[in-house]
């Protein structure tokens, strides 16, 4: 079903023209009401036609102005059902002219030439005077008219040259271009010589090399070295039970930080009272010692704070803690760096990437091409290692010494690429083409590897750009003599064509010069899709 929009009286073309791409029914009516602005030239019809033809849209106008039936009828946009009536309005209209029939008369004249001197007898008779001779032009007089002349005749040709040979026009086309990605599987076989399209397959080459490495890294792990807090706590037992509470399975924390018993605490009977403040001190037992489980002076701590006792005889009662009846003290630290199981094996990890990447390059060399051998690629196995220093020793630096033996499959990445665009370029309409020095992206990882068959199965998201092409010739004949929005409408109605600017020099001409050889045409990529 048709898709019927009504238009406002002083719609542009262009806004119409932008609906037309916009929407995305096939066949669409416009609604224009009598005298509206669209209606004052077929060009106007025409152009919103040939917009449509050029989307693979069909374009009807219905309207009930009658010049604008006509001019819809003769663009061919009328809405069906009135092309019978504005054919009787088109010939209404042409049977109405003035039926004049040209009325010539026979002008004859005979002409005779009068002998030399009769003019002046003739005169002399009627007027009975002698004919004065022509008062004479002073040269001042005749320097001051050529004077005149030359500077109309200097006038007249600088207007022509401001007219016709200054004025420029310079239209810029921005072809339109978008993204595009390819997801595919390339089979990496180290025994096809060349790439099979059909096939998907590239040839890959083989690795297995036994490769020393000794480097040498930062350490990053630190040892605290120092004295811990320590202080005494008061218990708090507001249940009806009696606890024993050992020094090896319970922690006291406060504020996040861990505290232990010197020694195992027994005979902690109920507390009298509500809460800590109103407890008889009778029902309390003596202050019990405590130490911080690890040194730094964040374990000093203030008088008065709480700590939660864990034990798993409490479970989750809170109504079991402690309370320091005096600051913690005598929390001291400094950080020492030392070797980590960490520090060696992030460093194993940079030895076996620096193995790869130096192999990467050697092989890109020899091959003469961008040759890739991914980490996904790879079979690592290390045969011996060794480093100057003990974990847990000291020391701000470290060396060490790895004996790897690596296997794996590297491919040729331009190989893979080419395939992939060759890939698209089977699909691509005539009017795309792939853009040769846009950016590529590459991201690709091995599915599967069997390295004894040397063969695997490579998945790759490829990226590039492509663009429509844009038939710039014969624009400038047809540009010439149009106003920046005729321009505008001319071109936007190409769907290759994204923008279009419009540049007219000198600054007071507001039209293409009619010479075609003035008009100059220039078409970039536009980057506004992507």
């Amino acid at each position: 079903m048709a898709h019927i929009i009504k238009l406002d009286k002083k719609e542009s073309i262009l806004s119409v023209i932008k609906k037309i791409k916009d929407l995305k029914e096939t066949e669409v009516i416009f609604e224009l009401e009598k005298g509206a602005l669209l209606l004052k030239s077929s060009a106007n019809l025409k152009l919103m036609r040939k917009t449509g033809e050029t989307l693979g849209k069909t374009i009807k106008v219905k309207t009930s102005d009658e010049l604008g039936r006509i001019l819809s009828a003769k663009a061919g946009v009328l809405l069906g059902g009135e092309e019978a009536d504005t054919r009787q309005l088109i010939q209404k209209t042409t049977s109405i002219r003035p039926k004049i029939k040209p009325n010539f008369s026979d002008i004859r004249a005979t002409s005779k030439i009068l002998p030399s001197g009769t003019a002046k007898t003739l005169v002399h008779a009627f007027t009975g005077e002698k004919l004065r001779s022509p008062i004479p032009i002073s040269g001042k007089f005749r320097s001051i008219v050529n004077w005149t002349l030359l500077v109309a005749v200097g006038l007249v040709i600088i207007g022509l040259f401001l007219a016709l040979v200054l004025p420029t026009a310079t239209i810029t086309l921005y072809a339109r271009s978008e993204p595009v990605t390819r997801d595919l599987e390339i089979t990496v076989d180290k025994g096809d010589g060349s790439d099979n399209g059909s096939r998907l397959t590239i040839p890959g080459t083989l690795i297995n090399r036994e490769v020393s490495e000794t480097e040498n890294f930062a350490v990053s792990g630190t040892s605290l070295e120092g004295t811990k807090a320590t202080g005494s706590v008061t218990l708090f037992n507001f249940t009806p039970n009696t606890y024993i509470l050992r020094a090896s399975t319970t922690i006291l924390v406060a504020d996040g930080k861990e505290f232990v018993f010197t020694s195992d605490v027994s005979g902690i009977r109920p507390t009298t009272g509500t809460n800590e403040s109103d407890a008889d001190p009778a029902s309390l037992i003596p202050p019990v010692e405590v130490v911080a489980v690890n040194v730094g002076d964040t374990f000093n701590l203030p008088v008065n704070t709480k700590f939660e006792i864990k034990n798993e005889a409490l479970g989750n009662v809170p109504k079991v803690f402690a309370v320091n009846t005096q600051a913690f003290e005598g929390g001291s630290s400094s950080a020492t760096l030392v070797l980590t199981q960490a520090d060696v094996d992030q460093a194993k990890l940079k030895i076996i990437e620096s193995i790869r990447v130096s192999l990467e390059t050697e092989l890109s060399q020899e091959a003469g091409g961008n040759v890739k051998l991914l980490t996904s690629g790879l079979k690592t196995e290390i045969l011996a290692e060794a480093t100057d220093v003990e974990i847990g020793e000291p020391t701000e630096e470290f060396d060490l010494t790895m004996i790897v033996r690596i296997s794996g499959l590297a491919f040729n990445e331009d190989e893979a690429t080419d395939l992939i665009t060759s890939q698209i370029k089977s699909v691509l309409s005539e009017d795309k083409y792939i853009l040769s020095d846009a950016k590529q992206a590459v991201v690709a990882s091995f599915k599967s590897l069997d390295l004894e068959s040397g063969r695997g199965i490579l998945t790759v998201h490829f990226e590039t750009v492509v663009a429509y092409k844009v038939d710039d010739e014969n624009l400038s004949q047809l540009l010439a003599g149009k106003s920046a929005t005729e321009i505008k409408e001319i071109l936007l109605t190409k769907p290759e064509v994204d923008r279009v600017d419009v540049q007219f020099s000198p600054f007071f001409v507001n039209r293409a010069p009619r010479f075609s050889n003035k008009v100059k045409i220039n078409t970039i990529l536009s980057t506004s899709g992507f």
